[in-house]
């Protein structure tokens, strides 16, 4: 049930990502950006939030430690326990994390840690071929303008045509 709702939730996004783009004249790159950016914004806090569970549930499996034992006063109320556990998932997609205690921790730090590596990869290659796409289309321009600038050089157009 619960992942009927899910893809329910992901068709809904995609319906307003497509209208949200339609009634917005931006640029289909710097949309395009956005969008990567927000995925990795999303994909952090689901990372942060399986952080957090795997806190909670190292300590009800009866570990000695978990990440959730090391935090101090200041990260008791929920707002500080998500935060720690976002850094914490972002230190894991940056490939510097804190060692883990136990082996749940372990486990996912390799699965946070290889994501982490998938996931900047993705986002570089975006990054990459939006900056193909648009030196393309700037050659595309240039190789029109070079033959317009041909065209009235062979046939003498008077330079007074481009003003109003």
């Amino acid at each position: 049930l619960r992942l009927l709702r899910l893809l329910r939730l992901v068709s809904l996004y995609k319906k307003y990502v497509v209208t949200l783009e339609q009634r917005l004249d931006a640029n289909v790159y710097i949309l395009s950006l956005v969008r990567t950016v927000a995925l990795l914004v999303l994909c952090t806090h689901l990372l942060g939030c399986a952080w957090y569970y795997i806190g909670v549930e190292a300590s009800e499996l009866g570990y000695e430690q978990s990440w959730l034992d090391s935090v101090g006063e200041d990260g008791n109320t929920a707002t500080g326990l998500y935060l720690l556990s976002v850094l914490l998932a972002l230190k894991g997609l940056m490939l510097s994390p804190d060692p883990a205690r136990n082996t749940i921790e372990v486990g996912a730090l390799i699965f946070v840690m290889l994501f982490g590596a998938f996931a900047f990869s993705y986002i570089f290659s975006s990054v990459n071929n939006l900056v193909v796409s648009i030196n393309m289309q700037k050659a595309a321009i240039d190789e029109k303008l070079g033959a317009v600038r041909e065209f009235c050089r062979k046939n003498r157009c008077v330079r007074t045509l481009d003003r109003p």
